[in-house]
């Protein structure tokens, strides 16, 4: 399962695919890259996040770096890629939960869980039915080191709370 899948390239997972349903998920479009080679494809475009709700979502120029989270001006203006972050507009929005969404989906277990979700990774994984938090084999996120959100999960908390749970293997 991939949350914040635009842009994403699946072929590093093609050699499990025969056997796997590759579950995609976001908010601004479905993913065109998605290979042929699963057993299944479930592309869902929807806005996740730890809460069923209405919120404010912030398109940003570079639609991989839209979130729920405003951009913050006095950070991401240090940033070498700032022109990405820049905002194009603020619309509101119907998120789903991670929980609800497995409900309805049907999904009942996760075994790869990808999240890309600008900010909300740690919020995400903590609001996830422990039952099948607590099964998955592997966690990638993308927590921020700097706060070019506002209200991001910062690398150390992810950090924190997953040594808690899982075992660390790698960081890129």
């Amino acid at each position: 399962m991939h949350l914040g899948a635009i842009g994403s390239d699946f072929a590093r997972w093609n050699s499990l695919g025969e056997q796997s349903i590759l579950v995609t998920i976001d908010g601004l479009e479905n993913n065109k890259k998605l290979s042929k080679n699963f057993k299944k494809v479930i592309n869902k475009e929807c806005i996740i996040s730890n809460k069923d709700s209405y919120s404010n979502f912030y398109i940003t120029k570079d639609p991989d770096c839209s979130s729920l989270l405003e951009p913050n001006i006095s950070e991401y203006k240090k940033w070498y890629g700032s022109h990405r972050i820049k905002l194009n507009k603020k619309i509101k929005v119907k998120v789903s939960s991670i929980n609800r969404f497995l409900r309805e989906n049907k999904i009942n277990y996760i075994d790869w869980l990808v999240i890309d979700i600008q900010g909300l990774d740690l919020k995400v994984i903590k609001s996830l039915d422990p039952k099948i938090r607590n099964k998955i084999s592997i966690i990638e996120l993308e927590p921020g080191f700097t706060p070019i959100y506002k209200g991001i999960d910062r690398i150390g908390d992810v950090f924190n709370y997953m040594s808690k749970c899982f075992e660390f293997a790698d960081m890129q």
